[in-house]
């Protein structure tokens, strides 16, 4: 039995012709709470359910995925480096998602 594909909100996926998009990444213990609550209680538009999971939250992007190896939307395209405050900051590039290469599923991420 093959699962779906991921249905991705084209109209609202943070994928411009030019330039960069600046957005939060949060690593979450439960994506479908995490996108829960992103979604219904602050009232963000859900993009993509997981994998990683995009939520539109007013002008700004949140992904969330759980910790762990890369994934096939960024196999091995990582950068990190420290602000001059030491946050640690990752700049990639996740072509991936554009083309229908997702991470595989958790049980603890499905809906129930």
């Amino acid at each position: 039995m093959t699962e779906p594909s991921p249905h991705i909100d084209v109209a609202n996926l943070p994928a411009p012709a030019e330039g960069i998009v600046v957005t939060m990444f949060i690593t979450v213990r439960s994506v479908a709470r995490s996108r829960d609550f992103y979604s219904r209680v602050l009232g963000g538009t859900v993009v993509l359910e997981e994998n990683p999971c995009i939520v539109k939250l007013s002008n700004s992007w949140i992904l969330m995925n759980p910790g762990g190896p890369p994934t096939p939307d960024k196999p091995g395209i990582r950068c990190y480096l420290r602000d001059p405050d030491g946050y640690l900051i990752e700049v990639g590039q996740a072509t991936g998602v554009l083309h229908g290469h997702f991470a595989k599923k958790r049980p603890e991420d499905l809906p129930g």
